[in-house]
């Protein structure tokens, strides 16, 4: 398994936004606050990768 998951962040619908990952996780929700979802991003790295602080 990869260290990292490449990700995406894209512009959905109007100021909405998606990320996709190249392990193939998608967000079910488009966010209207990028930050959102780059929160939600980040939480799934740490269920996939574990806390590695």
């Amino acid at each position: 398994m990869p260290n990292g998951h490449v990700t995406g962040v894209f512009d959905a619908q109007g100021s909405n936004y998606q990320a996709i990952c190249s392990c193939g996780w998608l967000s079910s929700l488009s966010f209207l606050e990028e930050v959102d979802l780059l929160r939600a991003i980040h939480a799934h790295e740490v269920s996939v990768f574990g806390d590695r602080r």
